[in-house]
């Protein structure tokens, strides 16, 4: 399947390639068992569920009631896509509240990244984002997003989305969203400083000065390293990120909090005539 280019924008690409460029075993999870779990949330819920298999890139989306509300699909049917990204849900999203909610899932990703495999599973996000049904009216839908099961080799392999409509009497202003570890109630929010600690303080201080647009040499004289350092930083910074250039990389980062509002400015000295 050919993706659709309007969905994808410097933060989603860079969570697709954190999600499918991971190290794979060959062996399966208990797919069937997963895929049970997911049917198991249409039919006490009424929520669609969508579960992707991230080494395959392929997803199996369970229509509830909710689909069939929506006008996305019949309830109780199934459907295969090739994509982890189930692009005609997307269509009806509010765009900045897909972009929310794709960055708040690249931040769940980079900790989880960080959190031993067994305690991983613990972790959701959760969030409501406004949608239009199939008459174009907008909608608030509770959104949840977790994983199922790990490789054998430590890396995420199956993630599920959960879509149904959010217990509220009021049409949220704008994205409400965030991180829960669900067995303890601890939450973690986009919207605060929530920092992965994904780059060094060296990595997003030079970051700092090329989104002032200095070139290699410069950055190497003022934070007096080398060139060759200054260089293998940015390779770290794109290999972090998952971004094929500077450009990309700096939106991800300025997304997800990693930079200051304003970059660091040069010194003024002044003579006195």
């Amino acid at each position: 399947m050919v993706k659709n280019n309007h969905f994808h924008t410097p933060d989603l690409d860079s969570l697709e390639r954190h999600l499918l460029d991971q190290e794979f075993g060959d062996a399966s999870p208990a797919c069937d068992l997963h895929l049970r779990t997911a049917l198991h949330y249409c039919r006490t819920e009424f929520a669609t569920a969508v579960m992707s298999d991230l080494r395959t890139d392929r997803s199996v989306i369970c229509h509830g009631a909710f689909s069939e509300t929506m006008g996305l699909g019949r309830a109780d049917e199934m459907q295969t896509i090739d994509s982890i990204w189930e692009e005609a849900f997307y269509a009806r999203i509010h765009p900045d509240d897909l972009r929310a909610r794709h960055l708040l899932e690249l931040q769940l990703f980079l900790l989880l990244k960080r959190t031993p495999p067994d305690e991983r599973l613990r972790y959701r996000t959760q969030s409501v984002l406004r949608m239009a049904d199939a008459a174009g009216r907008c909608r608030a839908v509770l959104h949840r997003t977790f994983y199922l099961a790990n490789d054998p080799n430590g890396s995420l392999r199956l993630a599920l989305c959960l879509y149904n409509f959010a217990p509220a009497d009021r049409l949220p202003q704008r994205f409400e969203g965030f991180i829960e570890h669900m067995t303890t109630g601890t939450l973690l929010r986009r919207d605060s400083e929530a920092d992965p600690g994904l780059l060094t303080r060296r990595e997003k201080e030079l970051m700092e000065w090329i989104s002032r647009g200095l070139p290699s040499k410069q950055i190497a004289e003022r934070l007096s390293i080398s060139r060759h350092t200054v260089d293998r930083h940015r390779q770290n910074i794109l290999e972090k990120l998952r971004c094929h250039s500077m450009i990309e990389a700096l939106a991800v980062a300025r997304e997800l909090g990693l930079l200051r509002p304003e970059a660091p400015r040069t010194t003024q000295h002044t003579h006195n005539i």
